[in-house]
């Protein structure tokens, strides 16, 4: 047990997906965080259990037939395996992207570790991309588009000194991005489904008024805020004009949600 915590590969086991994060040929890539199984437990419990059952079985696939996902941010992998793991075979049409390429790497990895392909089957065709999110590369239309975006709101006064290390957890321009490209990005039944903090919640709300579209809280849970290397006013901004939770004995606390966006219908 010594020797497996000591070696380089973090191994994570969750829902019948395995993630392996190879800390020298992945180096930099989380994995796999709380907001990540929260929303893999989500996905699970709403989308594989309650409407797997309307998947069409194997057999009775349309050869036109397809779930398109589009993971944005894709880190470590587990949520795109999620998808490849569940649905039945021929019929999902992956896509993943995430502006770095050990992320990317890692994400096809999981995969190709996850795909059971005498069971469920790889995805019909499948697309990982080393990028930064662009609405018009993925113009297309999606079922789903899920994302575990950066998620802590930066005051403007700091933007200028945020260090670029700290892109994969600071700042919300990226939920804003995709909250406004969903029209663009999704079908007319389908769903942006992000995880993220509610300290967040003033961003998406802004976002969503923008865009015209409403958004649901799905699910929450209050949890330990231990992001460790916060600026002290940017902690005290946090606190005061967030609702960051910080106790008596100066822990911090906050609740990460499930979010879901779909078009409107009409009626």
């Amino acid at each position: 047990m010594k020797l497996a915590l000591a070696g380089p590969v973090r191994l994570v086991a969750h829902r019948d997906v395995v993630v392996a994060v190879n800390r020298r040929t992945h180096a930099g890539v989380f994995g796999p965080t709380i907001d990540t199984l929260f929303l893999c437990d989500w996905l699970y419990s709403r989308i594989f259990i309650r409407e797997g059952c309307e998947f069409p079985l194997p057999g009775d696939v349309p050869p036109s037939y397809t779930v398109d996902v589009l993971e944005v941010g894709c880190g470590n992998g587990m949520i795109s395996a999620s998808f490849v793991r569940e649905i039945p075979a021929g019929m999902l049409r992956l896509e993943a992207i995430d502006i770095d390429p050990r992320a990317v790497l890692c994400t096809a990895e999981t995969v190709q570790i996850n795909s059971r392909e005498a069971i469920v089957g790889v995805p019909r065709s499948s697309g990982l991309t080393v990028a930064a999110f662009s609405a018009e590369r993925y113009a297309g239309k999606f079922d789903y588009v899920v994302c575990n975006p950066p998620y802590i709101p930066m005051p403007e006064t700091l933007l200028d000194q945020m260090d670029q290390s700290k892109l994969t957890t600071h700042g919300t321009d990226l939920i804003e991005a995709l909250i406004q490209s969903a029209s663009e990005l999704l079908k007319v039944t389908g769903q942006l489904i992000m995880v993220s903090s509610r300290l967040a919640e003033d961003d998406i709300a802004a976002a969503a008024r923008k865009a015209g579209l409403p958004f649901s809280v799905q699910t929450s849970r209050r949890v330990p805020f231990d992001i460790e290397d916060l600026q002290r006013d940017h902690l005290d901004w946090l606190r005061n004009l967030r609702g960051l939770d910080v106790d008596k004995n100066r822990s911090a606390f906050h609740e990460i949600a499930i979010y879901t966006i779909e078009l409107p219908r009409e009626r």
